[in-house]
């Protein structure tokens, strides 16, 4: 490089000549190639991986895309989380709560959201449940969250029934049988499931004209019967024998119900018939047993559906549902909307292939 120390100072001002052949003998220019190479290189590098993340990004959107149901068009990217929305009916509201549709295949089940912006599926599926078992799930919470008010959650939870009745009987499905209260309950606070016990009391007597309106027949099925008080035995009473005669659906309330409770019941009732004589030892097999069920009258449950986000069956319905597919769907049982049934029942029919250990 040329120093310049004086203009004055002529010893030290370097001729032209000699300037220009400080530049040419100068290494800065080799060094400045190097950094602009390694400055391209870096930049290159980062472009690549960008590229490489992006396509990811969209090769996951369209495996989303491919896994959602034909019928379900959505007018939003499929498999992203949306927070604080929800469609109802097609139209978007805030709830605050993640709020759409996953499908995640794992052993556990079917883990379900809810689809924000998706149109409302309103072609029937291709294959529809004859039996749709529901873990009604959430009810307390939505109360607190929705009105301050944890019973205020059992009633919404009692019109979503009423609703979902209504679903069941629009796409043909045969059966219907919903967990309300379990024995495991009972160890409630005896206040809340006094309160509960009068809720159900007074459902049962004011359901009793919506069952015969939608001619729905109303079976209660319980394993410890003795705990329930006098009114609500009177009111599942009068509700049975109203709607014993109903044809267009068979809906099951398991109300103080236990599926380990149910198994203890039918292998005493196999044992007594064995000790009468009536059957024999080595004539006892799945078939006898599950005659000896509640539900000995309806199909196994080919769907189990259960809300709030919980992975569990919760002492339900454990011997018939073997082979039945799960889904779970992240949604109080309040929440849930006739979209939601719609694609649960389009995922069961277009991507679930029953082979009953086939």
């Amino acid at each position: 490089t040329v120093h310049r120390l004086s203009i004055k100072d002529k010893s030290l001002i370097m001729s032209a000549n000699d300037y220009q052949l400080g530049m040419d003998n100068s290494p800065e220019p080799f060094f400045d190639g190097i950094l602009l190479l390694t400055a391209c290189s870096f930049t290159l590098l980062v472009g690549i991986i960008i590229g490489y993340y992006v396509e990811v990004l969209f090769r996951k959107q369209a495996l989303y895309s491919q896994s959602a149901p034909t019928a379900a068009k959505s007018d939003t990217i499929q498999g992203l989380w949306v927070d604080g929305v929800e469609s109802v009916e097609g139209t978007a509201t805030s709830r605050g709560s993640s709020t759409f549709l996953k499908e995640q295949y794992i052993n556990r089940g079917t883990q379900l959201g809810i689809m924000s912006g998706s149109k409302e599926l309103t072609t029937k599926p291709s294959k529809v449940p004859k039996h749709i078992a529901v873990i009604m799930d959430g009810n307390r919470r939505f109360g607190r969250q929705k009105h301050g008010n944890a019973l205020q959650g059992h009633w919404a939870g009692g019109q979503t029934l009423v609703d979902m009745i209504q679903w069941c009987k629009e796409d043909g499905v045969q059966v219907l049988t919903v967990y309300a209260f379990s024995t495991e309950n009972w160890s409630r606070e005896p206040l809340e499931v006094q309160t509960l016990m009068a809720i159900f009391a007074k459902y049962a007597d004011s359901f009793r004209t919506e069952a015969l309106t939608h001619n729905v027949k109303v079976n209660v099925l319980t394993t410890d019967g003795e705990k329930l008080p006098e009114s609500v035995v009177l009111a599942v009473q009068q509700l049975q024998t109203a709607t014993v005669h109903c044809t267009s659906l068979v809906l099951n309330i398991c109300l103080s119900y236990g599926a380990r409770g149910e198994i203890v019941n039918a292998c005493k009732t196999i044992s007594a018939q064995v000790l009468t004589g009536a059957v024999n030892v080595g004539d006892i097999n799945e078939q006898l047993i599950s005659a000896a069920l509640s539900t000995h009258d309806c199909p196994d449950p080919d769907i189990l559906i259960r809300t709030s986000g919980e992975y569990r069956l919760s002492n339900f319905l454990l011997w018939q549902m073997a082979y039945t597919e799960m889904f779970f769907v992240d949604k109080m049982w309040p929440q849930l909307t006739k979209q939601d049934f719609r694609t649960i029942l389009h995922t069961y029919a277009s991507q679930r292939s029953r082979r009953f250990g086939f």
